[in-house]
């Protein structure tokens, strides 16, 4: 029983590490795309509005997109 249950809590483990790992990349993959999209911007448009920041930090330390 306690075998079982420790095999069922490290494929959990191995599962959840995964979908982290998934998501990290997903968000540096973003990040990486907005920063060329805003590259991109400046040199086509020379445009004052790609430099501002798109994304700002809000006081509960998420990001919140800026309009």
């Amino acid at each position: 029983m306690a075998k079982q249950e420790k095999t069922a809590i490290e494929t959990k483990y191995e599962e959840l590490e995964k979908r982290a790992l998934t998501m990290q990349q997903d968000y540096e993959d973003l990040v990486k795309i907005k920063i060329m999209d805003r590259a991109r911007k400046m040199v086509v448009f020379g445009d004052a509005a790609a430099r501002k920041p798109s994304m700002q930090l809000e006081n509960n330390k998420d990001l919140e997109i800026a309009e």
